[in-house]
This record gives structure tokens, C-alpha cells and sequence, in this order.
């Protein structure tokens, strides 16, 4: 993530230039050189290799962080264009931008500038001032705390205090964790900082303040903040950290402005302030579950905040669940099972609460992840009322197909239409071979049904709108879609806006196809050029909204696994099921067209026929064992289905019995598949000759001992 780097990715220049540098790796600076060389011939492959030469080379981060310095943004911006590129690119910002906030962090620098802003001089303190504001900004904080509560000396803390109101918002998390301090004074004077910064992100806090801290003096600084933000303490600190946490959670611009967004989070531990990092695709969901915590601290007794609590833990999960291995999240990955933990603990009904909020608020990944949380906590004999069961009927898919997952992991007592709908959807899951997700913004009110019927009738496509591109772009950074539909006239913004704020944010939207709904193709091509990459014309329709998905998604690979995943997990959990109760049968013509995907989808897929199919399946089960001979896992799978579906059956097919007599007796086949074929004919009602046949070819006589 290159979040605060001040510099564009996206500002072309004319010549692809590097200077010399002793501290970059001469053989990731060299492999680099050349991979841009070739990239401006167009020799994308070779180039390609040449980057991943220099990834290879496992550069430092200072060394990233020069090699950042010294290239030119064109290179950076024609990299993040590419998918594959895009991942390099990715990796030595990343790395470049460790070692720029190391810099910021750099305690001997603040340290002597924290000295000069404590300084009798007005001329030293303010130059002081503005360095740490430019340079150092929240972690320059904890270098003023000890003035900010030196009972011996005034000066230094209203110096401490200006020192802070200049580094301004960036001071602002930190200050909040002052706040918890034991000290009056402390809280007092990081009050007054607050009240100067003006920052409403301090409201809740300071509503706490102002009405239950013990000492009268913070008390009445915090009121006095309290009043310049504008604010009252009437609706109380937890309604406040409440309403901080829903603005969060849905992206409102007026918690999140434009560099807000940073790389750490505060807490007050042992009388000190402690950083933990924080990835920046997950800071607001982060911020928002402090705030909850902080509003549990408040009142342990309040399940809203519970409620807020288990919301911010499952969008986080939904954004590492669709960050296509993105390197910054790999340690919040590996939290995953804590994270779960959190949540289970939670309780039914607060799940239930989340998943309810996340989808009125249009946070349908998250909600997702809520209704896995409810398959582990949910009583499975007394489902009344649960998402689990309203979700099988959602609209989108991405809600349907984990409600069916869920309820088959769980072992639950269902009546009979709601098992219907469990392998009617695991059915559907089980054919997603791609997942695509197209996001509409369009002001009409027939956008949501247009995108619904289109993401209905297509296979690994999910399509969503909104209305209001303001209120989307937050959650559109967090949750960047494969293709991004815009009206030509958006009621609240200009389409420039849109894309160049996509721009700056290039690292996300990489991959992002933009399609334009306009009443003049040729106009608005001359307007945005290859900004846009499809048209629809004549206004949003489900045809023109499909074909323009297709222009633009052909060729074009998956960023992830994520459909794949769903397919595979709706195979297991069907194969999983009980025929005798779930009507898994349904379902079989699914599966046996789900046997062609990828081996996981295919072994899961045959492994549910051959529980349940019957014997009008085994056609297609036979042809998908000659089409896969190769493929060990599937070919065993197959012949194992093949048998299991015979022997219920009664049904000796002779295709099927040939097709495994074919693998039985071909030497060069997988020894596992040639065992299952055999093992299968074993299973098969086969005739007696053809029985006693097998055998003669499968005659074993083992040597009495040494050589023969």
C-alpha cells in the first residue's frame, strides 16, 4: 500500500530515468533497470521475469525505499496497469513504505525537534513545529508526553500543547489513548490539545470526560471541547462512540478524510503510549473496534457495542478474505482463528444483530463472514429466526451460497423446503467458476433491479448498485470491483472526479475496468479516452450491462480463488449431506458438470455423486473419467463414483464397466486410480464371466523368494 508516499503513481514524465545509489542492491537495481527496458518495448514476459529477478534479489526496505526515490512514477504507473506487474510494483512499495515510516518514526530526529518546540524561543518552537507536523506527525506524540504532563513546569506544557494543536489530526488517535491515563493532569492537557485540534473523532471520549472523570478541572476542558465541536454531552459517550463506529463501518467521509487513514493505531499501557501497526485496507474497521472497546469500557452492559464490536471484527476477515494475498495482510491472515474466537464469544443473538446491521448497510462481505461465525454459535436444533435460514431466499448470491455451506456444516434440523433450498443453492455454488464482482452506480431506480436480474442470470457474477457515488467510494477502496459502472451524469460528483480519484489510489484499482453509461459514445470517447474501457448506450440495461462486462472481463485473469473456494466448499458440503434426508439427487446434473473444473471442485463434486446420483449420471461421470485419466485424484474419484452409483443401483452400465476396465488394465495409468477402477468393478453387479475374466487378468502369484 502506498497510502501518504505525496507522491502520485500516476504523473507520466517523459524519460524512465535512474541514478546511481550505493544502498540499492546492485543486482536488484540492475534486474530492475532492464525489466524497464523491455517493458517499454513491449516485451511485457521478458520484462516480467527481470522484476521477479529483482523481488529475487530481496532488497531491504531502505533499499526499496531509494529504488522508490529514484524511479520515475511512469514506470510505477505502467506496472500497476498490468496484473502481474501490479503484484511487484505492489511488494516494493510496500517495502518502500516501511522504511519511510521508519524514518517518521526516527526517535533521535523527533527527540531534537521535540527539544527546539519546548524552547523559550518563538522562532526555534515554531520551526520545530512544522517539522514535526511534515515529517514525524502521531509519532511525534509520545515524545511530548512527558512535557504535556510536567506538574513543575507550565511553559513546557502549554508548549507541548501548541507543539500538538500544529501537528493537528494526526495527533488526534493518539491523544484519545491519553486520555486513559491515570494522571489528571495528563488528561487535562491532552483535552486541551483536542480542543484546539477540533478533531470530532475526539467527541466520545471527550463526552466521558466532561461527564464522569473525577477531576473537576479535566472535566470542564473537556466540556469546553465538547461545546467547540459544536456537540452536546446529552446523548451520552457510548451513543457517540456508537455513531463513530456505524460512520466507520460505512465509510462516512467526515471521520475518514484524506490522510487519516495511517499506518498505526494507539493504546495507553503502562503509563506510556504503544503503536501497533495497522494495514491500511483495515484501519477503519480497526479504529471502529477501538471505539467500541472503548465504548464496552464505558458500559460493559451494552450489547449494541457488542453488536459494533462484531461487526468491525467481521469486515476486517472480509477484507483479508478478498485481498488476493496481499503481502500487508498476511499477519491479520494468520489472527484469523483469534478473530473467530472474538466473535464466537459474542453470542448468537449479537451475530445475528451484526449480520442484520452489515447488510442494511450494504456490507454484504462482511456479513458473509458473520453467517460462518452463526454456523459454529446457532443452536442447530432451533433455528427460528435465523439469517441462516432468511438467507437461502437473498438476492445475492455471495449470502445464499454461504447460508447453504453453513446449514450443511452444522447438521440441522430443517424442514423439508428449506433442505430443498440448501441443495438448490450448493447446486448453483458448485458451477461458480469465476467470481466477478461489478459494482453500479447509477441514479435510477430501476439500477438495483437491472443489477440484480443481471447478476441472477450469470454464473460467477456478482452485480451490485448504489445510487450515491460519495457514500460508495470509501467501501469501494476497501472491497475494489472487478468493474466499475458509472453513469455519465452522477448527481453528486463529476465522472473526472471519480476516475481520478481511482488514480490516486492506484494500487487498489489496478484491476478495476470502467464502464461508461452515456447517451453519446463518441463524445464522451473523446472526452475519456482509454479512462474508459466500455460503453452501454441508450441507458442501464441488463443486456448492455452484460455485454459490456464481457468486453471488458475478456481475457482478463482472476485476481483470486475466491470462486473456486465457494464451488469446492458447495462441493464438500453436498458431498457431505445425508441422501436420506437432503434431496442431494437434485443436484446431480450440476455435479456432473462441476466434474470438469478443477480438482478440488471435481473430487468434492464426484465424491456427492457417488453418494447420492443415479444411474442416468454415469454417462456423464464416465466420460469426465476418460477426459481425466491423467489427473490422478480425479480419475480416482470418478472410478470410485462410478462404482458406489452402480452397486446402489443394481444397474450394470456397460459403458462405465469398459471405461474401468480401460484404467484396470492400462499399466501407464496412476496405481491409486487403477486400485479404484478395479475396486469399483468389485462394487459393480457385474456378470459372473466378466468377473472371472477380471480375475485371470488381475492373477497375482507371488514368488516364494529371491529372484525368478
Amino acid at each position: 500500500m502506498v497510502h501518504g508516499f505525496g507522491r502520485s503513481l500516476l504523473v507520466f514524465s517523459t524519460s524512465l530515468l535512474f541514478s546511481a545509489s550505493p544502498l540499492l542492491a546492485q543486482d536488484a537495481k540492475t534486474a530492475f533497470e532492464e525489466g524497464v527496458r523491455l517493458l517499454r518495448l513491449n516485451q511485457d514476459e521478458e520484462a516480467l521475469a527481470k522484476f521477479r529477478e529483482a523481488v529475487s534479489a530481496n532488497p531491504t526496505n531502505e533499499e526499496a525505499y531509494q529504488l522508490w526515490r529514484e524511479t520515475q512514477s511512469q514506470v510505477w504507473a505502467a506496472m500497476m496497469e498490468k496484473e502481474n506487474f501490479a503484484k511487484v510494483a505492489t511488494h516494493f512499495l510496500r517495502l518502500a513504505q516501511l522504511e519511510r515510516e521508519r524514518l517518521n518514526s526516527d526517535a533521535d530526529q523527533i527527540q531534537a525537534l521535540v527539544k527546539k518546540s519546548l524552547a523559550a524561543d518563538y522562532g526555534e518552537r515554531s520551526a520545530a513545529n512544522a517539522e514535526l507536523m511534515s515529517k514525524h506527525g502521531e509519532y511525534a506524540v509520545p515524545f511530548l508526553v512527558d512535557a504535556l504532563g510536567n506538574a513543575d513546569n507550565d511553559a513546557e506544557q502549554s508548549y507541548a500543547i501548541l507543539a500538538l494543536d500544529r501537528i493537528g489530526r494526526a495527533a488526534t488517535l493518539p491523544l484519545l489513548a491519553v486520555l486513559e491515563s491515570e494522571s489528571p493532569l495528563l488528561r487535562r492537557n491532552a483535552a486541551a490539545a483536542l480542543h484546539y485540534i477540533e478533531d470530532t473523532r475526539a467527541l466520545p471520549a471527550l463526552i466521558h470526560l466532561a461527564k464522569s472523570d473525577e477531576d473537576a478541572a479535566v472535566r470542564e476542558v473537556a466540556s469546553r471541547a465538547v461545546a467547540k465541536l459544536g456537540a452536546s454531552t446529552d446523548g451520552g459517550a457510548v451513543a457517540s462512540y456508537l455513531g463513530h463506529c456505524d460512520a466507520l463501518l460505512t465509510g462516512d467521509a467526515r471521520l475518514l478524510r484524506d490522510g487519516d487513514i495511517r499506518p498505526v493505531l494507539w493504546s495507553w499501557q503502562e503509563g506510556k503510549l504503544v503503536a501497533r501497526a495497522v494495514p491500511a485496507a483495515i484501519f477503519p474497521y480497526e479504529l471502529a473496534k477501538d471505539f467500541a472497546y472503548r465504548a464496552l469500557t464505558v458500559d460493559p452492559q451494552s450489547e449494541a457495542a457488542v453488536v459494533a464490536l462484531t461487526r468491525s471484527y467481521s469486515a476486517v476477515k472480509a477484507v483479508v478474505a478478498n485481498s488476493n494475498g496481499d503481502e500487508a495482510l498476511a499477519s491479520v491472515a494468520a489472527q484469523i482463528p483469534q478473530i473467530d474466537d472474538a466473535m464466537f464469544a459474542a453470542g448468537p443473538s449479537v451475530v445475528r444483530a451484526a449480520y442484520a446491521a452489515n447488510v442494511k448497510d450494504g456490507l454484504v462481505p462482511a456479513a458473509k463472514e458473520t453467517l460462518d461465525v452463526l454456523a459454529k454459535v446457532e443452536d442447530p436444533n432451533n433455528l427460528s429466526g435465523s439469517p441462516l435460514l432468511d438467507s437461502l431466499n437473498s438476492s445475492d448470491k455471495r449470502l445464499r451460497y454461504g447460508a447453504a455451506v453453513a446449514l450443511s456444516s452444522m447438521g440441522a434440523k430443517l424442514p423439508a423446503d428449506k433442505m430443498q433450498s440448501v441443495v438448490a443453492a450448493l447446486g448453483d455454488a458448485v458451477l461458480e467458476q469465476s467470481r466477478r464482482i461489478v459494482h453500479v452506480i447509477n441514479s435510477s431506480d430501476a439500477a438495483e433491479g437491472i443489477a440484480r436480474n443481471a447478476s441472477s442470470g450469470a454464473r460467477g457474477l456478482v452485480v451490485e448498485a448504489s445510487k450515491n457515488a460519495v457514500d460508495e467510494m470509501p467501501m469501494l477502496t476497501r472491497f475494489p470491483p472487478d468493474v466499475l459502472v458509472l453513469e455519465e451524469k452522477l448527481e453528486n460528483l463529476l465522472v473526472d472526479d471519480v476516475l481520478r480519484w481511482m488514480e490516486k489510489r492506484a494500487e487498489r484499482f489496478s484491476s478495476t475496468k470502467v464502464v461508461l453509461v452515456t447517451s453519446d459514445k463518441a463524445a464522451a470517447e473523446q472526452t475519456w479516452g482509454d479512462k474508459i474501457h466500455a460503453y452501454i448506450e441508450g441507458g442501464l440495461s441488463v443486456e448492455g450491462l452484460r455485454t459490456a462486462i464481457d468486453t471488458v472481463l475478456e481475457g482478463v485473469p482472476l485476481r483470486n480463488d475466491e470462486a473456486d473456494k465457494v464451488a469446492a466448499q458447495a462441493a464438500t458440503a453436498i458431498a457431505k449431506l445425508d441422501p436420506r434426508s437432503y434431496p442431494v439427487a437434485d443436484a446431480s446434473a450440476r455435479l456432473v458438470e462441476a466434474a470438469g473444473l478443477k480438482e478440488a471442485v471435481a473430487v468434492a463434486s464426484l465424491e456427492a455423486l457417488g453418494n447420492a446420483a443415479g444411474a442416468q449420471q454415469l454417462a456423464g461421470i464416465v466420460a469426465v473419467l476418460q477426459a481425466r485419466k491423467a489427473d490422478a485424484a480425479v480419475c480416482k474419484a470418478a472410478a470410485d463414483a462410478l462404482g458406489r452409483i452402480m452397486a446402489r443401483s443394481g444397474v450394470a452400465d456397460q459403458a462405465a464397466i469398459d471405461a474401468l476396465v480401460a484404467v484396470a488394465k492400462d499399466a501407464g495409468s496412476d496405481a491409486a486410480c487403477r486400485t479404484a477402477a478395479i475396486a469399483a468393478l468389485g462394487r459393480a453387479p457385474i456378470l459372473p464371466g466378466m468377473r472371472s475374466k477380471l480375475l485371470k487378468d488381475l492373477r497375482v502369484d507371488p514368488a516364494a523368494g529371491g529372484d525368478q
